[in-house]
Protein backbone atom coordinates (compact mmCIF):
# COMPACT_ATOMS: atom_id res chain seq x y z
CA UNK A 1 0.00 0.00 0.00
CA UNK A 2 2.05 2.45 -1.33
CA UNK A 3 -0.36 5.40 0.21
CA UNK A 4 0.07 4.29 3.49
CA UNK A 5 3.69 3.31 3.51
CA UNK A 6 4.48 6.94 2.32
CA UNK A 7 1.70 8.41 4.66
CA UNK A 8 3.35 6.33 7.73
CA UNK A 9 7.04 7.65 6.62
CA UNK A 10 6.02 11.49 6.76
CA UNK A 11 3.97 11.28 9.69
CA UNK A 12 7.00 9.38 11.51
CA UNK A 13 9.05 12.57 10.47
CA UNK A 14 6.54 15.25 11.38
CA UNK A 15 6.53 13.55 14.98
CA UNK A 16 9.98 13.84 15.05
CA UNK A 17 10.05 17.43 14.67
CA UNK A 18 10.84 18.37 10.29
CA UNK A 19 9.15 21.25 9.10
CA UNK A 20 10.26 21.11 5.76
CA UNK A 21 9.54 17.33 4.09
CA UNK A 22 10.36 17.02 0.28
CA UNK A 23 9.69 13.70 -1.25
CA UNK A 24 12.24 12.63 -4.38
CA UNK A 25 9.84 10.84 -6.70
CA UNK A 26 9.89 8.17 -9.11
CA UNK A 27 9.84 8.08 -12.56
CA UNK A 28 7.17 9.75 -14.13
CA UNK A 29 3.85 7.49 -15.62
CA UNK A 30 4.87 5.12 -12.59
CA UNK A 31 1.70 3.84 -10.69
CA UNK A 32 3.79 3.69 -7.98
CA UNK A 33 5.11 7.30 -8.39
CA UNK A 34 1.99 8.97 -8.23
CA UNK A 35 0.50 6.46 -5.50
CA UNK A 36 3.67 7.38 -2.89
CA UNK A 37 3.27 11.24 -3.96
CA UNK A 38 -0.60 10.52 -2.55
CA UNK A 39 0.34 9.51 0.43
CA UNK A 40 2.99 12.20 0.86
CA UNK A 41 0.16 15.05 0.36
CA UNK A 42 -2.01 12.92 2.58
CA UNK A 43 0.31 13.36 4.86
CA UNK A 44 0.40 17.08 4.30
CA UNK A 45 -2.68 17.26 4.54
CA UNK A 46 -3.27 15.46 8.50
CA UNK A 47 -1.12 17.86 9.82
CA UNK A 48 -0.59 21.70 10.50
CA UNK A 49 2.17 21.79 7.82
CA UNK A 50 1.95 23.87 4.66
CA UNK A 51 2.61 21.50 1.36
CA UNK A 52 4.35 23.20 -1.65
CA UNK A 53 4.26 21.31 -5.06
CA UNK A 54 7.91 22.38 -4.82
CA UNK A 55 8.21 19.65 -1.87
CA UNK A 56 7.98 16.96 -4.92
CA UNK A 57 11.01 16.64 -6.75
CA UNK A 58 10.93 14.03 -9.82
CA UNK A 59 14.61 12.18 -9.19
CA UNK A 60 13.65 8.99 -10.71
CA UNK A 61 14.80 5.99 -9.38
CA UNK A 62 17.89 4.98 -10.64
CA UNK A 63 21.27 5.67 -8.53
CA UNK A 64 23.25 7.69 -10.92
CA UNK A 65 20.67 9.94 -12.06
CA UNK A 66 19.57 10.59 -8.80
CA UNK A 67 22.91 11.13 -7.16
CA UNK A 68 23.16 13.72 -9.99
CA UNK A 69 20.02 15.38 -9.88
CA UNK A 70 20.37 15.44 -5.58
CA UNK A 71 24.01 17.18 -6.19
CA UNK A 72 22.01 19.71 -8.63
CA UNK A 73 19.16 19.61 -5.75
CA UNK A 74 21.13 20.88 -2.65
CA UNK A 75 23.84 23.04 -4.78
CA UNK A 76 21.13 25.17 -6.22
CA UNK A 77 19.92 26.73 -2.66
CA UNK A 78 21.34 27.95 0.38
CA UNK A 79 21.93 25.59 3.65
CA UNK A 80 19.52 27.25 5.60
CA UNK A 81 16.77 26.36 2.72
CA UNK A 82 17.44 22.83 2.95
CA UNK A 83 14.73 20.34 3.50
CA UNK A 84 15.22 18.74 6.91
CA UNK A 85 13.89 15.38 5.76
CA UNK A 86 13.78 13.40 2.24
CA UNK A 87 11.91 10.76 1.67
CA UNK A 88 12.58 8.75 -1.33
CA UNK A 89 10.65 7.04 -3.83
CA UNK A 90 13.12 3.98 -3.55
CA UNK A 91 16.07 2.53 -1.75
CA UNK A 92 18.44 2.85 -4.76
CA UNK A 93 17.64 6.54 -4.94
CA UNK A 94 18.01 6.89 -1.15
CA UNK A 95 21.42 5.45 -1.39
CA UNK A 96 22.11 8.02 -3.88
CA UNK A 97 20.83 10.69 -1.90
CA UNK A 98 22.78 9.61 1.30
CA UNK A 99 26.27 9.68 -1.09
CA UNK A 100 25.32 12.76 -2.63
CA UNK A 101 24.72 14.93 0.55
CA UNK A 102 28.04 13.12 2.13
CA UNK A 103 29.72 14.29 -1.31
CA UNK A 104 28.22 18.22 -0.10
CA UNK A 105 29.14 17.51 3.48
CA UNK A 106 25.71 17.78 4.51
CA UNK A 107 25.35 15.71 7.76
CA UNK A 108 22.83 12.77 7.82
CA UNK A 109 20.45 12.79 10.40
CA UNK A 110 22.06 16.32 12.32
CA UNK A 111 21.28 18.22 8.99
CA UNK A 112 18.52 16.08 6.55
CA UNK A 113 17.52 13.22 7.66
CA UNK A 114 16.69 10.39 4.46
CA UNK A 115 14.03 7.48 4.49
CA UNK A 116 14.00 4.83 1.79
CA UNK A 117 11.53 2.61 0.65
CA UNK A 118 12.23 -1.42 0.10
CA UNK A 119 15.02 -2.14 2.39
CA UNK A 120 16.66 -3.62 -0.16
CA UNK A 121 20.06 -5.34 1.94
CA UNK A 122 22.71 -2.85 1.38
CA UNK A 123 20.28 -0.39 3.16
CA UNK A 124 21.25 -1.81 6.39
CA UNK A 125 25.12 -1.84 6.05
CA UNK A 126 25.33 1.52 4.44
CA UNK A 127 27.61 3.73 6.15
CA UNK A 128 24.57 5.74 7.50
CA UNK A 129 21.90 2.72 8.11
CA UNK A 130 19.02 4.11 5.46
CA UNK A 131 15.57 4.41 7.90
CA UNK A 132 13.30 2.58 5.29
CA UNK A 133 10.17 1.49 4.78
CA UNK A 134 9.57 -2.69 4.47
CA UNK A 135 7.32 -4.49 2.46
CA UNK A 136 6.27 -7.78 3.39
CA UNK A 137 7.98 -9.44 0.64
CA UNK A 138 6.86 -13.24 1.42
CA UNK A 139 3.95 -12.51 1.44
CA UNK A 140 3.48 -11.04 -1.69
CA UNK A 141 4.78 -13.80 -3.88
CA UNK A 142 2.98 -15.98 -2.06
CA UNK A 143 -0.39 -14.11 -2.90
CA UNK A 144 1.38 -13.38 -6.33
CA UNK A 145 2.05 -17.49 -6.61
CA UNK A 146 -1.57 -18.36 -5.08
CA UNK A 147 -3.08 -15.96 -8.17
CA UNK A 148 -1.20 -16.89 -10.72
CA UNK A 149 -1.83 -20.50 -10.02
CA UNK A 150 -5.26 -19.93 -9.72
CA UNK A 151 -5.36 -18.23 -13.02
CA UNK A 152 -3.27 -21.55 -14.66
CA UNK A 153 -6.14 -23.78 -13.55
CA UNK A 154 -8.95 -22.01 -13.69
CA UNK A 155 -10.51 -22.62 -17.29
CA UNK A 156 -12.27 -18.73 -16.92
CA UNK A 157 -10.29 -16.14 -17.63
CA UNK A 158 -9.82 -14.03 -14.35
CA UNK A 159 -10.23 -9.93 -13.90
CA UNK A 160 -7.48 -8.06 -12.33
CA UNK A 161 -7.08 -8.51 -8.70
CA UNK A 162 -5.74 -5.98 -6.10
CA UNK A 163 -3.96 -7.19 -2.68
CA UNK A 164 -2.92 -4.43 -0.54
CA UNK A 165 0.22 -5.18 1.90
CA UNK A 166 1.03 -3.13 4.84
CA UNK A 167 4.62 -1.85 5.11
CA UNK A 168 6.96 -1.69 8.18
CA UNK A 169 8.92 1.38 8.84
CA UNK A 170 12.44 0.06 9.88
CA UNK A 171 14.05 3.35 11.72
CA UNK A 172 17.95 2.97 11.72
CA UNK A 173 20.27 5.77 11.92
CA UNK A 174 19.85 8.17 8.79
CA UNK A 175 16.57 9.59 10.32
Amino acid sequence: DNISSMKKAVDYLVENGHKKIVHFSGPANSSHSDERIEGFKLAYSEHAIKFKNDMIIEVGSDHQESYLKVLDYFSSMNREDYPTAVVCFNDLQALAVLLALKELKINVPDEVSVIGNDDIYYAQIYPVPLTTLRAPQVEIGMKAAELLIKDIESKRYHSFTHAKFESELIIRKST
